[in-house]
């Protein structure tokens, strides 16, 4: 071989070389793809962000974000998953991540980044919700604690502290009810924020076993049912919520405790991004109070993690973004700023609000987490519940949660109207509990104020001085009273006329029962207190058998140990069914009217007008066929 030749080969070698080191270092990097879950812009520009960072720290990869909506993701995932579109996919855990696992469809993570780095900074009561057979499937980044966010000015002003326990915070519920104040705003318009009652109501009436028997359609037993409609009920016989007919945003309730309208709210710790630094030592925080003050309950605590489709075509790159996503800066930067807690052991709570601190620190105390309830069941058998707990809340009885666990009935949507924003022009009206007629009258006045551009919520109460109480603190008048009722406040006022004429029945188990005068100082069954009647008890010299609700008083009735109550028109054509043996007589027939607070005096004329005028059109009659008054 000739010198020119070997120089020639030498020369082509070297370029070949030189090209191939070039190519190398100019190699186009491989595109990833990342699907998150973002609520609003703040959490849309805290990811981009971060994956931007990531990014400029490497050159081997580039990380491609799209956003979507909560919706929005959970009806794509099952196709992104089979096809491999995304390489890392924001998700949840509990049985969102359980039906996944089962199907096959995840790359467990472990097999991507070594276990003694999960386990250094991914806390282990977190990877405990993602470990599967011994492998853990998915990266958690973030949780959040569940439980009542409170007017610290109302707790303030009348000496009120946290509750350690249930008995506690009925106890705080009775202060408050009793100085007018609605102990409860709930969340309710879209659903889910209600199912965080079934979470802690089972917790505290039977533990894990018991919560994860009612994520199950209709496996709960008959005295676990019992138990938590019982505990809830409570909080319904008193008429602890505040403005139960209408529907709240969780954004909503936040406000209407700024506004001190009521003093709490069972709500995630994703309210604190509705918390301006301003209004900070406005609003506080406790976790939900056990019935056993000195036991150790499980917390409710939503996770968010980060899963590998197994149909992802780049597993061998998602190693690098993994580690970068697992490290306690990138972590606390994230889960911070998107306004949830950073999952690595070591964080203590640096930068967080009061508010926060006292979450992180009892669910860094549990030795268990549990998913929030719609995370950790099926979707229609939760939206059931929802609306079971929305209906119970309404109606001011539990009979519909009652069905909804059973799996007996299936409840649909209260249909009650959706205001994105709060009414500016709220009026709060005060009523009595234990008469169905209440709500045909709050339909009735809803539409009557709408024509005048207000929108209607109703709190109830079931004594009298505590109705009237509810004036001092800003109460704007009184459902449905009788006439009789003139005289009780000098802050009310009548309006002239009336919104229904009803009767009040004596019922009793048998004709010959209901035939002549009552013997004397016999019991008579009570839920309503009517004053119209006062006369009618000395006359017959009854005695009066108080109930907190109406079904309860009818329970006791059909059980043979009440012999006669009182119920109104529209309670008697509710339980008609279950009084068709019994007998009954007309106590009184009278009209029922509205009254206003003097503040609203200018109002009067313009409310009795059209409380006239909507009298005379289909809806009302409508409505008193509804409410069984025809």
């Amino acid at each position: 071989m000739n010198i020119t030749t070997s120089l020639f080969s030498a020369l082509i070698l070297c370029l070949a070389t030189m090209s191939l080191n070039f190519s190398t270092v100019h190699a186009k990097p491989i595109q990833l793809s990342v699907a998150v879950l973002a609520i609003n812009k703040q959490q849309i520009s805290l990811f981009a962000e971060q994956f931007y960072h990531f990014n400029n720290l490497q050159s081997d990869v580039v990380i491609d974000v799209d956003f979507f909506s909560d919706q929005g993701l959970k009806s794509k995932l099952v196709g992104w998953l089979e096809s491999g579109k995304y390489d890392l996919i924001h998700w949840q855990a509990g049985k969102r991540l359980d039906d996944l696992v089962v199907q096959e469809l995840l790359l467990p993570i472990d097999t991507l980044i070594d276990k003694k780095i999960l386990t250094k900074n991914v806390s282990s009561q977190l990877l405990d919700s993602v470990e599967y057979n011994g492998s853990y499937q998915a990266l958690p980044f973030a949780y959040y604690p569940w439980g009542f966010y409170y007017s610290k000015p109302v707790f303030s002003k009348h000496g009120i502290l946290p509750p350690q326990s249930w008995s506690e915070f009925l106890a705080i519920c009775d202060k408050l009810k009793k100085l007018g104040i609605a102990p409860l705003v709930q969340a309710n318009q879209e659903g889910w924020p209600l199912l965080g009652w079934i979470d802690f109501l089972a917790l505290d009436n039977g533990g894990v076993e018991t919560r994860q028997e009612m994520t199950e359609f209709a496996s709960a037993g008959r005295d676990s049912i019992t138990r938590v409609v019982e505990q809830f009920s409570v909080l319904l016989d008193y008429g602890y919520f505040f403005a139960p007919d209408h529907s709240w945003r969780w954004e909503q309730a936040i406000t209407l405790l700024l506004r001190q309208q009521a003093a709490m709210s069972l709500i995630g710790q994703f309210a604190e991004s509705e918390i301006q630094a301003e209004h900070n030592a406005q609003i506080g925080y406790f976790p939900f109070p056990h019935s056993q003050a000195n036991r150790e309950y499980p917390k409710v605590a939503p996770i968010d993690l980060f899963l590998v489709p197994l149909a992802s075509k780049n597993h061998e790159h998602l190693s690098s973004l993994l580690h970068f996503l697992a490290q306690p800066e990138t972590n606390k930067a994230l889960a911070s700023g998107i306004g949830f807690l950073p999952v690595y052991p070591e964080y203590d709570g640096e930068g967080l609000s009061e508010r926060a601190l006292i979450g992180l620190q009892s669910l860094q105390k549990s030795s268990q987490l549990v998913p929030f309830f719609d995370r950790d069941t099926e979707e229609k058998y939760a939206t059931n519940l929802a609306n079971s707990i929305a209906h119970s809340i309404l109606n001011g009885e539990a009979s519909a949660l009652e069905g909804a666990l059973s799996g007996h009935d299936f409840v649909n949507s209260t249909n009650q109207a959706l205001d994105y924003v709060l009414p500016e022009k709220l009026l709060n009206f005060t009523s009595f509990t234990g008469s169905r007629g209440t709500f045909f009258v709050s339909n009735v006045l809803s539409e009557v104020y709408k024509k005048l551009g207000y929108s209607l919520s109703v709190t109830r109460y079931k004594n009298l001085s505590d109705s009237l109480n509810s004036y001092k603190y800003g109460a704007d008048g009184e459902l449905v009273r009788a006439a009789v009722f003139n005289g009780q406040s000098e802050d009310l006022i009548q309006v002239p006329e009336p919104i229904v004429e009803s009767t009040i029945f004596l019922v009793c188990h048998t004709k010959q029962a209901c035939t002549g005068k009552l013997s004397p100082q016999v019991a008579v069954g009570t839920s309503i207190e009517i004053l119209s009647i006062e006369d009618w008890w000395k006359a017959e010299k009854a005695i009066k058998q108080d109930y907190v609700t109406t079904s309860l008083m009818l329970q006791a009735f059909m059980a043979g140990q009440l012999n006669y109550m009182i119920l109104t028109a529209a309670d008697m054509a509710a339980y008609s069914g279950q009084l068709s043996s019994s007998s009954f007589r007309t106590i009184l027939t009278i009209p029922f009217y509205h009254f206003i607070h003097k503040k609203h005096q200018s109002m009067l004329r313009d409310v009795n007008q059209g409380l006239k005028d909507f009298k005379q059109t289909p809806a009302y009659q409508d409505f008193k066929t509804r409410y069984w008054l025809n």
